[in-house]
């Protein structure tokens, strides 16, 4: 089973401004019995974000997930 997430996050300078907002997505594969463990979700998701933000802009050293809802 699948459940799809969508996520608004911010990305902070070393200074701790805000220097970049966005959405992201994200798709966990589970049982039926089971859901998505939302510490790791939360955390899994914030990691990837950071990873790809930092390709695109390498002042960013920490991201912050505002809101994640399950579609």
């Amino acid at each position: 089973m699948k459940s799809g997430y969508i996520s608004y996050f911010e990305g902070y300078d070393a200074k701790g401004y805000a220097i970049y907002n966005g959405n992201g997505a994200v798709t966990v594969e589970h049982d039926e019995t089971s859901c998505a463990d939302p510490v790791s979700l939360k955390d899994e998701h914030t990691a990837y974000l950071l990873a790809k933000e930092k390709e695109t802009n390498g002042d960013v050293v920490r991201i912050v997930i505002k809101n994640l809802m399950k579609v």
